[in-house]
């Protein structure tokens, strides 16, 4: 990467090989997170060139999971990735009016970046259930003349280029929004909840990062809920569980997890950094969560985040201004998670002035009638009142 950058820095540009090559170092997760900001930053300052692009482009579609759909002769609709007006989707409603005039169409969209009405959002708001399979996607095309082909079951390689740790650094909200079913102090919160759907509408209700407790016994939680989020959303996803083996890392990275959390409480200083190197070898990142000062000693520059659990082990009651009394023993130069308790968007304000990043929150969403609903409320709200800060 030093000698791209050198060469990228001296007003150079990339030849196909060289931005191939470089796409695939990215996808394959062998930068780090300073490597990757000085390199956006080249990019920022002038414009992609053709030879750079077709480079780029050609390392997307090594990694990509192929689909042939080429007996129906489709038609590839595209759109421009959204307006960030919350309107409609253009692209996807010509795709229906084409398909309703006698032509295939293989329309290749996500969830939207800019808007809540991207190509994904739409199609799943109609009861279209995202596939890879190339049988299912021949008949959706015979039956309808349409087939979706959702972004992130076929270039599964774009989950490498961004973490959670990045993420939350330049999240606006930094929230991490929970799917439980159970708590161990309330008992059932929502006991027939389906992890796809609600995690799905966290990712349209605009959540930075996700997080899927696995947990059986005390959360109402399992592997295969994790597994199957993961082929509905890119958005990076957390395993929460009471992880103290190494097996259980690499059980991490096979259901799909980008971050693994791992409880101080649980684990000797030495267990939590082997776990952490092995996650780290698997290109999973960590959240070290901590209770009270006693476990400082645990946090090193190996942690990717440092979370505060805001929860008393030994009453289960929740107190947020835990959080703002751990704040000023913690390493600034570490992603700092607030856990647990959070409810107020102007609690969440108030910790990323100081010096959080990240919030992880579940019971205040899946207790509300409507999930994906309260988070978008939240984080209207959340912005509503930073922006009266601002011109305060």
């Amino acid at each position: 990467m030093k000698e791209i950058l050198d060469k990228l820095f001296q007003h150079a540009t990339l030849s196909y090989d060289e931005a191939r090559g470089l796409m695939g170092d990215i996808m394959g997760g062998r930068f780090t997170d300073a490597q990757l900001a000085a390199l956006m930053t080249v990019f920022r300052m002038r414009s992609v060139t053709a030879e750079e692009l077709t480079g780029f482009r050609e390392a997307l579609l090594a990694t990509r999971v192929p689909v042939d759909l080429s007996e129906f002769q489709p038609i590839d609709i595209v759109g421009t990735g959204g307006d960030g007006k919350n309107t409609f989707n253009i692209s996807t409603c010509a795709c229906f009016v084409v398909a309703g005039a006698g032509y295939h169409v293989a329309k290749h969209g996500n969830y939207g970046a800019s808007s809540v009405s991207g190509a994904s959002n739409v199609m799943e708001a109609h009861g279209v259930r995202f596939t890879n399979d190339t049988d299912s996607l021949c008949r959706s095309m015979e039956g309808c003349g349409m087939a979706y082909l959702h972004a992130p079951l076929f270039n599964p390689a774009m989950r490498t280029v961004s973490g959670v740790r990045r993420d939350l650094d330049v999240s606006d909200t930094g929230i991490i929004a929970e799917f439980k079913r159970h708590s161990p102090s309330k008992g059932w919160i929502r006991e027939a909840a389906n992890a796809e759907q609600i995690v799905s509408g966290y990712v349209r209700g605009g959540a930075s990062a996700l997080s899927v407790l696995t947990d059986a016994p005390y959360f109402g939680g399992s592997l295969s809920d994790l597994r199957r989020v993961r082929t509905r959303v890119d958005v990076p996803l957390l395993r929460k569980d009471f992880i103290i083996e190494p097996y259980q890392v690499w059980q991490s990275k096979a259901v799909g997890a980008d971050v693994i959390l791992l409880i101080a409480t649980a684990l000797t200083p030495e267990e939590c950094l082997s776990l952490t190197l092995l996650a780290h070898e698997l290109r999973m990142e960590i959240l070290l969560e901590l209770h009270d000062e006693r476990e400082l000693d645990y946090v090193c520059d190996d942690a990717d985040m440092v979370g505060i659990n805001n929860r008393c082990l030994g009453t289960f009651v929740t107190d947020p201004e835990h959080s703002f009394r751990m704040a000023e023993q913690l390493p600034r130069d570490h992603v700092l998670v607030s856990e647990s308790g959070l409810s107020r968007p102007e609690t969440v304000r108030r910790l990323r002035a100081a010096g959080y990043r990240g919030f992880l929150m579940g019971e205040a969403f899946m207790s509300a009638p409507a999930p994906d609903v309260a988070l978008s409320d939240f984080i209207r709200d959340l912005r509503h009142d930073s922006e009266g800060v601002r011109h305060a």
